[in-house]
C-alpha cells in the first residue's frame, strides 16, 4: 500500500530544492524551471523515491493533449504525482490547449488518485515507461547526471 503522506512530504522537499537550487550546477534542470522541466523533474523525483521505497513500481507517464501540448508525471500505485504542473500557469494562453486553460490554476505539487486527477482529462493519450530502481533503462551518462543532480538537491 502506498503511503501518500510520504509521497507528499518528499515531493515537497524535492520541489523546494529544485526551486532554490543553482540551476547551473544541476546539469538537467534549466533556468526556466518549472517550464519545460517536467520530464527531468519527474525523473529526479522518481530517483528520490527509489532511495526511500523498496519494491515500489514507479511509472513515468508522458501525456499528450490538444495543440501538441504534452506533460510528464509519475504514477505510483493508484496515485498520479506531478511536481511541475504550475508551469501552465506561467505559459501564455496562445501556446496552450483549451483543456489546459480550463483547469488553471495548477498547484506546484499535485498528488491525487488517478480517478480524481485532472491529468488524464487534459492529456488523453499517454505513453507509460516503467522505471527500474537502478535506472538501467537509461544511458550511463544520463544516470550520472540524475545522481549528481539529486545529490546537489538533497545536500
Amino acid at each position: 500500500m502506498v503511503n501518500v503522506q510520504l509521497l507528499r512530504r518528499e515531493a515537497l522537499i524535492v520541489r523546494s530544492a529544485m526551486e532554490s537550487c543553482d540551476k547551473g550546477s544541476s546539469t538537467i534542470l534549466t533556468q526556466s524551471f518549472p517550464i519545460m522541466n517536467c520530464k527531468f523533474a519527474s525523473l529526479l523525483l522518481a530517483f528520490h523515491y527509489f532511495q526511500l521505497l523498496d519494491d515500489t513500481e514507479i511509472i513515468c507517464v508522458t501525456g499528450y493533449g490538444e495543440s501538441s501540448v504534452s506533460h510528464v508525471w509519475l504514477e505510483i500505485g493508484e496515485y498520479l504525482i506531478d511536481i511541475t504542473g504550475d508551469q501552465y500557469n506561467m505559459i501564455d494562453d496562445i501556446e496552450l490547449s483549451e483543456a489546459v486553460i480550463k483547469y488553471r490554476a495548477f498547484p506546484k505539487i499535485h498528488i491525487e488518485k488517478a480517478a480524481q486527477s485532472y491529468l488524464p482529462r487534459i492529456f488523453e493519450r499517454t505513453e507509460r515507461l516503467i522505471l527500474k530502481q537502478d535506472f538501467s533503462g537509461f544511458k550511463t551518462s544520463f544516470v550520472s547526471k540524475i545522481k549528481r543532480s539529486h545529490s546537489l538537491l538533497i545536500s
